[in-house]
């Protein structure tokens, strides 16, 4: 994993401080906790190169997240502090930007690192439009990338149901885009694993962000057992059958 900093192309970085309404039953951060720190940093600093929400929202374009590697080398408790850093890391032909993460904690080792993409959508139109020269001019070729493994999306439907679970969406699930923050598409995923809830977190997820949920949808969560402690996500909708996400998780070394 390369954990190089960008330098001097455009970064931020912001310090945190895990708050008790952050971690689980055992004072530990779980994953949806951390992919919300990482949206926060995200967020800021879009805002700060002129690509925040609400400027975009003035011009009806919006960001939509599509996909999401994250890793986590130790786990955060409450009261720890530790420092994210966030940086435009390229493009992916002319509809994909990318966005990677650096995590550290007090001692300055890496405690996170997680790669992003994300489309940028006529909210009228609810379609995909092609990225701004005015975003893809700012990314130089010799952006620095977080290097993690990623793997193409997994069917779901190439794979039996171990657990599942039914989810209602909920009005304070819903954000500024009017769909369902993706924080909560992963707190959904980990609801079919009730033995596992007591754990702090996988140390390793891969998301696919492919449909939006709304507060008239009823989410069925399912997983999938693998060997070597991977587990397979699949979250659809119950009306047609639609696809939300899928995911990766690995749990242990």
């Amino acid at each position: 994993m390369n954990s190089s900093i960008p330098g001097t192309h455009p970064h931020y970085s912001h310090d945190f401080t895990v708050r008790m309404g952050e971690v689980n039953r055992e004072g530990k951060v779980g994953i949806a906790a951390v992919c919300g720190y990482l949206q926060e940093v995200a967020t800021w600093h879009a805002a700060l190169l002129g690509f925040g929400l609400r400027d975009l929202i003035a011009t009806g374009r919006t960001w939509m997240l599509s996909h999401l590697t994250v890793e986590a080398y130790s786990t955060l408790e409450w009261n720890n502090r530790f420092t994210l850093q966030t940086w435009p890391s390229g493009t992916r032909g002319s509809l994909v930007a990318t966005r990677d993460f650096i995590g550290r904690d007090a001692q300055g080792h890496v405690i996170i690192a997680a790669t992003s993409e994300w489309l940028f959508v006529d909210t009228s139109a609810g379609k995909i439009v092609r990225l701004p020269e005015t975003l893809t001019s700012r990314v130089s070729p010799d952006t620095p990338r977080v290097a993690l493994s990623e793997a193409p999306p997994p069917d779901p439907k190439e794979w039996p149901v171990a657990h599942s679970e039914k989810i209602t969406v909920r009005h304070s699930d819903i954000d500024v885009n009017r769909h369902a923050n993706n924080t909560r598409y992963v707190d959904w995923m980990f609801e079919p694993l009730t033995e596992t809830k007591g754990m702090a977190q996988p140390n390793r997820i891969e998301i696919f962000y492919k449909l939006g949920a709304t507060d008239t949808d009823i989410v069925l969560s399912a997983v999938s057992r693998e060997e070597d402690g991977i587990i397979r996500h699949r979250l659809t909708r119950e009306s047609d059958g639609a696809t939300f996400a899928v995911a990766v998780s690995r749990w242990g070394r």
